[in-house]
């Protein structure tokens, strides 16, 4: 099991537990749901050198667009506040970086010079978000929006780049609908935007990461 899966499980069960508790404790309409989509990566922005590459700067890197996965719990408040509600979300990305040629003065993902050609690498990237949503509570569509603090981690591998594991604190913004199909289950379609700044130590660099991402999914909700 490599480290985007052992973070990936890791983080799905910080969430459940966290959301759990925070609100069991007032006896709320939880669920619980699995989705899925497509992200859509802005180039890397903002590409600077660290370490002994400090003041350096370099060209935008652009990222291949990517499947997205993953898992979400929380709930609604009861009685007059059900229409406030907490969600803990984990979700997997995968948008490699473009082979591409690089302007810049810094040695990056093995090379160097004023201007190169970088080979693909891979980018895998973990999403985790703490959520707060504001919902219509209509008894079968509920139009819902959120905002949300979290952490990227980002997983770089190439032949020529050193393995090396970037974090980066995250701003998740979000805006949906869901629909019931029955009393219980329901159909959600969701839009987010996600942006972190990531560092990579063993590569000396560091960047902007900002992504759209369109998602649906399924949520089984406890009433």
């Amino acid at each position: 099991m490599h480290l985007p899966t052992i973070t990936f499980v890791t983080v799905v069960a910080g969430v459940a537990f966290c959301v759990g508790m925070s609100i069991q404790q007032v006896h709320a309409e939880m669920y619980i749901g699995g989705q899925a989509g497509v992200s859509f990566p802005k180039d890397l922005k903002d590409v600077r050198g660290t370490n002994n590459l400090s003041g350096t700067r370099l060209s935008n890197l652009e990222l291949k667009d990517s499947l997205a996965a993953g898992l979400k719990v929380g709930g609604y408040f009861p009685n007059s506040l059900n229409w406030l509600g907490l969600e803990g979300e984990a979700y997997y990305s995968n948008p490699n970086i473009k082979k591409q040629i690089v302007t810049g003065n810094a040695r990056i993902l093995g090379n160097s010079g004023t201007q190169f050609t970088i080979p693909k690498t891979e980018l895998h990237i973990v999403t985790f978000s703490f959520n707060a949503l504001l919902r219509y509570p209509g008894e079968i569509l509920q139009p819902y929006g959120g905002v949300g603090i979290g952490l990227n981690i980002g997983y770089l591998r190439s032949g020529n780049v050193s393995s090396d594991a970037g974090f980066a604190p995250s701003l998740n913004l979000m805006g949906g609908v869901r629909g019931f199909v029955t009393e219980r289950i329901a159909l959600f379609a969701e839009y987010k935007y996600n942006r972190g700044r990531f560092e990579f130590y063993a590569n000396n660099f560091k960047a902007d990461y900002r992504t759209n991402l369109m998602v649906g999914g399924l949520t089984y909700h406890f009433k």
